[in-house]
């Protein structure tokens, strides 16, 4: 809170906020500095166990969404991402993680769809 007196050309700053005090406030709230790994510690793009590399599998996903992107609003294409969003999943041992990733993309183009449709028919309804 900051106080004003009458008169007074600058106003007066309370106890708590002097800069050090915001200061000492920032450093209470702030995480702890990014320590680079120590020996034997595993990277941080990999599960607890070394054995899941969530890196490949943020790759995999990626490339299914660059691969069915623009969606396209025709039962074909729907067909065919599910299917390979199938063998995509497969291909990555059907990992809970993939196969998240790969759901959600699957709505995200779902959505997409769904506001070219809107635009489309809003270009219909303005054109008549």
């Amino acid at each position: 809170m900051i106080e004003i007196r009458r008169n007074a050309k600058n106003p007066i700053e309370t106890a708590q906020n002097r800069p050090e005090s915001r200061l000492n406030d920032q450093m209470r709230n702030s995480p702890p500095p990014v320590q680079p790994p120590q020996k034997g510690q595993k990277n941080a793009f990999y599960d607890v166990s070394g054995e899941r590399n969530y890196n490949h599998m943020y790759r995999i996903a990626h490339d299914f969404h660059e691969r069915h992107n623009p969606p396209r609003q025709d039962l074909e294409y729907w067909t065919e991402a599910a299917e390979d969003m199938a063998e995509t999943a497969t291909r990555g041992g059907n990992d809970p993680f993939l196969v998240d990733l790969l759901t959600m993309i699957y709505t995200e183009l779902s959505r997409e769809c769904d506001k070219m449709k809107e635009t489309t028919s809003t270009q219909i309804e303005n054109a008549s």
